[in-house]
């Protein structure tokens, strides 16, 4: 299923050099650049966007109209770009997937592409959330193999009628903000401050999670390449809250694991740096192994180990055209 996945997905597009993209998106001529005029809406204007703008500016009205100005007027290289990037780093395959170091290369400037894309450039992708693909993905780390795999896929297939869907509906009825669960012994090397779980829900059971904090005392917005999708309609903070605190058993309980160890056989190394390899920011990053994906994985399968309620996609690909 699995290779068949990768197969299908790659085969989306052509293998062309990032360098070409990279070249196209610099280029300034009017014939390689395309601004489309954008559609009237009052995405700025919906309450939730509106919230997270005025984090991330510290409620600044003069530097909320700049950043959304920037954001709206993305020229369409910018499409084009983070479409070749899913394919270098198609993120549903976690570490990688393919060997050599031409692809390597290729695939590590795609992650900063999509990760610089989640973080820099939030709003922009909200504002084109509804021309993202999404995959169903019930994979952890490395892409390892699932004993249940076939029943996993057959299921979300019979209950959504697909393994890949999109957003519908482009603004979010609502938000649900988590605050974020802190283990006692990385709080002293933790760098972020005010840490919290924000969740945009979008067509009655869709969830975005939203990475929201302070970076030396800068508002930081970190999208999670995931969409969660709830058998449920009904609770849905409910069901969030208790993924949260299920995410941060997993998160504690890996944690003891890895201290345990180091005081039996490592205790004559440097606490401190076995601390700060675990702290919020390692936690945070995107696409790294033994962090807050692993345990996001765990604490799913754990809610679904009587039955699915809670189905996990992944970002795959995006429209060549954007809104």
């Amino acid at each position: 299923m699995k290779k068949l996945l990768l197969i299908s997905s790659s085969l989306l597009l052509p293998l062309l050099p990032l360098s070409v993209m990279s070249c196209a998106s610099q280029n300034q001529s009017s014939n390689l650049l395309s601004f489309p005029k954008k559609p009237q809406n009052n995405f700025a204007e919906n309450i939730h966007i509106n919230k997270l703008l005025d984090f991330f500016v510290n409620k600044d009205t003069n530097q909320k109209k700049i950043y959304v100005s920037q954001q709206t007027n993305k020229s369409s290289s910018k499409n084009t770009e983070l479409k070749y990037s899913f394919v270098y780093d198609p993120i549903f395959i976690f570490n990688g997937g393919f060997g050599g170091s031409d692809f390597e290369d290729l695939r590590n400037i795609s992650l900063k592409v999509i990760d610089n894309t989640l973080q820099n450039d939030w709003y922009w992708t909200l504002l084109n959330i509804t021309s993202f693909n999404y995959i169903f993905s019930p994979y952890g780390d490395r892409y390892k193999p699932l004993d249940n795999e076939k029943e996993l896929f057959q299921e979300t297939q019979d209950f959504l009628n697909s393994i890949s869907l999109k957003i519908q509906n482009l603004e979010p009825k609502q938000l649900i903000t988590i605050k974020y669960n802190e283990i006692d012994k990385l709080k002293k090397y933790n760098v972020y401050k005010d840490k919290e779980s924000w969740y945009l829900i979008f067509d009655e059971n869709k969830a975005i999670k939203i990475w929201k904090y302070l970076d030396n005392n800068v508002p930081k917005l970190k999208i999670t390449p995931d969409l969660l999708i709830f058998k449920d309609k009904k609770n849905i903070s409910k069901q969030l809250t208790e993924l949260e605190e299920e995410i941060f058993k997993q998160h504690q309980s890996q944690f003891n694991q890895d201290y345990e160890n180091y005081s039996k056989y490592y205790s004559d190394q440097d606490e401190g740096e076995f601390l700060t390899k675990r702290n919020d920011k390692n936690y945070l990053e995107f696409q790294t192994v033994e962090q807050y994906n692993k345990n996001l994985v765990e604490a799913i399968n754990k809610i679904n180990e009587e039955k699915i309620k809670i189905f996990r996609f992944t970002m795959r690909d995006i429209d060549e055209n954007k809104k």
